[in-house]
């Protein structure tokens, strides 16, 4: 897969240059709560190899989301998100400081400067081992992202690209003053938030100036940095088969249907929101990345984040549920409503599955209830059972 290469050179570039540090799955990380609020960026950034974790002592790691986070730092992870780790080949940086304080960085930062996102206090300090601020975070950020033009409109240095970054969802989810010292959490957060951003394009071309719009497919053109850098994509699937609930599926995939993506980059469909509405992307087997685990989310709907490779193969790098469905999965051969005045109509339930709600059931053939590919209960043939109390 095209993609996975790309990201295991990001990993195998920072584990050459920050021997420190392992690159794991952010599930593994044992000071990340399923519930933080950067959760879901250290995950996701922990499977593409920009953020890493720290072995302990005892053989487990950490992640330290509490941790300040020095200019240095902030710089390999923000061109691990460009996906250019490769590139930051050791050498010699333009800032003394650099050299003496954190040589390891210099391939990074050079990588940053010559994209236009990193400058120094002068021409010859850059400040490795300064805690990078929020401002600073939204100056490199803002300018990977294409929205750097307009910060400077704006007004510029600090205020026009914290305003940008607000404009452009960069800072969803950290508020702290301009001049913070931010934390590896946040970090993480602002990155993947980047990553996600419409990019601009041009709408309209002008001698005094171009007129930019972002590209966020509402006018079928779609493009952010996780596009543009890794093929990655979001959408909200619906786990319709897990390798416990379905023996022809290998360990490593998962049945899965798309419910709703803001850009859709398959042939399956055209385009994505009228598309998928209308079911023409059909259910698909798809590969999960090391440490995703959806066996205990079957038939729950929930955000993906996926990459796609040159066959157009999908793997999904993380997944969330959003909330929990009233669909349930049962096997039987038949049943019919109690409630229903049709009492005599019998339905095939070979795994169908149906919508629970307040009615009663009455099944002639006994049967096991599966909750989340788990045996719940078993009714015997000829009971009347209402299955809420079941499912609870």
């Amino acid at each position: 897969m095209k993609n996975f290469k790309k990201v295991i050179s990001v990993v195998m570039a920072l584990a050459m240059i920050v021997c420190s540090f392992t690159a794991v799955s952010a599930s593994d990380f044992a000071d990340v709560a399923d519930t933080a609020a950067y959760a879901e960026a250290v995950e996701v950034l922990g499977a593409l190899g920009i953020v890493n974790g720290v072995e302990q002592e005892n053989g487990t790691f950490n992640f330290e989301p509490e941790k300040s986070v020095t200019r240095a730092e902030a710089a390999t992870m923000i061109v691990g998100a460009l996906n250019m780790a490769d590139a930051a080949a050791a050498g010699t940086s333009q800032f003394a400081d650099v050299n003496s304080q954190a040589a390891w960085a210099a391939g990074f930062v050079n990588v940053g400067v010559a994209q236009g996102f990193i400058a120094g206090y002068d021409a010859n300090t850059f400040g490795p081992l300064d805690n990078v601020t929020y401002a600073q975070m939204c100056v490199m950020l803002t300018k990977i992202t294409g929205y750097g033009e307009y910060a400077q409109a704006y007004g510029g240095w600090p205020t026009g690209y914290t305003t940008m970054a607000a404009t452009a969802g960069i800072n969803t989810g950290v508020a702290v003053a301009q001049d913070a010292a931010l934390t590896k959490g946040q970090v993480a957060m602002m990155i993947w938030n980047a990553l996600q951003a419409p990019m601009l394009g041009v709408e309209t071309y002008a001698i005094n100036g171009n007129e930019y719009k972002p590209l966020d497919g509402t006018d079928g053109k779609f493009k952010t940095l996780f596009s543009e850098k890794f093929d990655g994509y979001v959408a909200t699937m619906t786990i319709m088969k897990t390798p416990a609930s379905d023996d022809n599926l290998d360990n490593d995939e998962v049945n899965v249907k798309v419910v709703k993506a803001d850009w859709w980059p398959l042939e399956k469909a055209k385009y994505p929101s009228k598309d998928l509405e209308d079911g023409k992307v059909p259910n698909m087997d798809v590969n999960l990345a090391e440490g995703v685990d959806v066996n205990s989310n079957l038939l729950h709907t929930g955000k993906a984040v996926y990459l796609l490779d040159e066959d157009e193969e999908i793997t999904i790098v993380y997944f969330a549920p959003t909330g929990r469905t009233a669909s349930k999965e049962l096997a039987a051969d038949t049943y019919y409503l109690q409630k229903d005045l049709h009492a005599d109509k019998q339905y095939t339930a070979d795994n169908l599955k149906i919508r629970f709600g307040s009615s009663y059931y009455k099944f002639e053939d006994t049967i096991t209830v599966y909750v989340n590919g788990v045996d719940a209960a078993t009714i015997k043939a000829g009971e009347t059972t209402k299955l809420d109390n079941i499912l609870g």
